[in-house]
């Protein structure tokens, strides 16, 4: 059904993603602490507090809810997956029944 090139699109892909909004999520309070050391170079206000409560909002909230919104597509596309395989092996025990009442 599917080609190997096509389930590193459709599979790999988004899990790669997916890898990478957690990883620079989690680097998220390094960045933090970069930018409230040198804001006036490219901000107007001092943004960046101790606890990183602009970042967290601006950046990792939307980054987080990218992230479940992947593994919902990817619990879905993996749950479509297992039923078209699950009633291809149905036909076949199916097919397989009738043919051994035939003989």
């Amino acid at each position: 059904m599917y080609t190997d090139s096509c389930y590193a699109t459709i599979y790999l892909t988004p899990v790669a993603i997916d890898f990478l909004i957690v990883f620079t999520t989690w680097s998220t309070q390094y960045i933090n602490e970069y930018a409230a050391r040198n804001w006036r170079s490219f901000a107007g206000q001092q943004y960046f507090d101790s606890q990183g409560l602009f970042i967290s909002i601006i950046f990792s909230a939307p980054a987080l809810i990218n992230c479940l919104v992947i593994v919902c597509v990817w619990l879905y596309t993996s749950g479509s997956l297992l039923i078209h395989v699950k009633r291809a092996e149905l036909r076949q025990s199916i097919k397989d029944s009738k043919k051994a009442k035939v003989e």
